[in-house]
């Protein structure tokens, strides 16, 4: 006479494999419950057996996804922070006149902060005038937008000025007379920028416009004025 296994013992024996396969801590809670509570597996035919083989195998392959997903949503940010921040230029024309030296620091991959310097000298309106003599300092506050997936070259959008310190005003209009001509010219800016994301040379190339006064304090006057600048990031 053959003894049956209690049906009790035969969900226990399955607990412990799942256990040992590494199944979610939410079946084997449920597992627990049916012990607990005397229920027995429908095993009543094959339908019933291919469910539960589905069932164990959604089992498994789930929490991998969630687990997969999760590592993946903990890199991303960590991948987005890596890039040079810090870019050193000299730009050609520009924010600065004539030339300027640049310093700009990325506080994010989509925003970035300049400053810089120049020396500007005016000449004199009339043969009994003197030239003066500027120093600048351009500063401005760039967004930027990515124009390709591939290669990392940005949109640009800059918003600044640079400050005038310097004698008197020179009595004649000019480019540099209207960016001299007050203690603060306004200036925007639109253009493109390479900016290799691991380092590197960087190139920029922008269309500003200039809010200035003529030196003579008569006329005020909105100056377009191009710049290119080659520099290095890092």
């Amino acid at each position: 006479m053959k003894c049956k296994t209690d049906p009790r013992i035969r969900l226990s024996n399955r607990l412990n494999e799942d256990l040992c396969a590494g199944a979610t801590c939410g079946a084997v809670s449920q597992a627990r419950k049916n012990i607990s509570t005397g229920q027995r597996p429908a095993d009543t035919g094959p339908l019933t057996s291919m469910a539960a083989i589905g069932k164990h195998i959604l089992l498994r392959l789930v929490p991998a996804a969630l687990c997969v997903a999760g590592l993946k949503a903990k890199e991303a940010p960590t991948a987005n922070a890596h890039f040079a921040r810090r870019v050193v230029a000299l730009e050609s024309y520009g924010q600065g006149i004539w030339y300027s030296a640049r310093f700009s620091y990325r506080f994010h991959e989509m925003l970035m902060a300049n400053a810089g310097y120049s020396y500007v000298d005016v000449p004199p309106g009339n043969a009994g005038g003197e030239t003066v003599s500027f120093h600048l300092v351009p500063v401005s506050i760039s967004g930027l937008w990515r124009v390709s997936g591939q290669i990392p070259v940005y949109g640009e959008l800059l918003f600044g000025g640079h400050g005038v310190i310097g004698g008197e005003r020179t009595q004649r209009t000019g480019v540099r007379a209207t960016a001299t001509g007050q203690a603060f010219t306004p200036v925007v800016g639109v253009g493109a920028a390479y900016l290799p994301r691991e380092g590197g040379v960087t190139l920029r190339a922008m269309l500003y416009i200039f809010q200035g006064i003529d030196s003579i304090g008569l006329e005020s006057r909105r100056l377009p004025w191009f710049g290119g600048s080659i520099g290095y990031a890092f």
